[in-house]
């Protein structure tokens, strides 16, 4: 298996779809938060109807990986970053868009993690202290407000 295969996942990989499609909605997301929990730092591509819907990234870093995504993505992708209620500094990053632009994600997402590895803090820099995270994390928040702003207002 590739490297890149190791850090690109399907969120279902090993379910039988008779079974999947049985699950009750809290089932799935009690799914996704284990694999996420268990697997961090690892892209997850999900599916839905047999096409690519989303994409899911659990962190601890949300600012440093938002910002290299801003940075390396130029496609219009919608990102929304959820803080963990029961993990302190946990973030779940969700990335929504074309079929086409999500596959370019997952393509591209051995070198946006291999930029993110490389932009990490001296491991003396304190941990959950990191300004610049909690700009990004605002940023994130206000541009998540911005686009329900003008969802609203066309509505």
């Amino acid at each position: 298996m590739a490297e890149t295969e190791l850090r690109v996942r399907d969120m279902y990989d090993g379910i039988d779809p008779i079974e999947l499609k049985n699950m009750r909605k809290r089932e799935k997301e009690a799914h996704i938060d284990q694999t996420l929990r268990n697997n961090p730092e690892v892209l997850f591509r999900v599916y839905k109807k047999g096409r690519l819907h989303m994409v899911i990234l659990r962190t601890a870093r949300p600012g440093l990986w938002m910002r290299v995504l801003h940075d390396r993505i130029t496609i219009n992708l919608s990102f929304q970053m959820t803080k963990r209620r029961a993990e302190a500094n946990i973030y779940k990053i969700t990335m929504s868009g074309s079929q086409e632009q999500l596959q370019h994600i997952c393509d591209d997402f051995n070198e946006i993690y291999d930029e993110v590895m490389e932009n990490l803090p001296d491991e003396g820099a304190a941990a959950g202290n990191n300004p610049e995270d909690d700009v990004e994390e605002l940023r994130a928040r206000i541009r998540e407000l911005e686009l329900e702003n003008r969802r609203l207002r066309r509505n």
